[in-house]
């Protein structure tokens, strides 16, 4: 379950990190929102199993 959440959150990171580097607006945005939104999505999931 816990690695479940860490490829939850850490592959969107990635994907995060590469298109934010991206010269689009609309995919460096899109970018910018996958690094912010997994890890609080992660930090609400550790929760409730905590």
């Amino acid at each position: 379950m816990l690695r479940i959440i860490l490829l939850l959150v850490i592959l969107p990171m990635i994907l995060g990190f590469l298109f934010s580097r991206l010269s689009q607006p609309i995919l460096r945005w899109v970018g910018y929102s996958l690094l912010v939104i997994p890890p609080s999505i992660a930090m609400t999931l550790l929760f409730d199993l905590i």
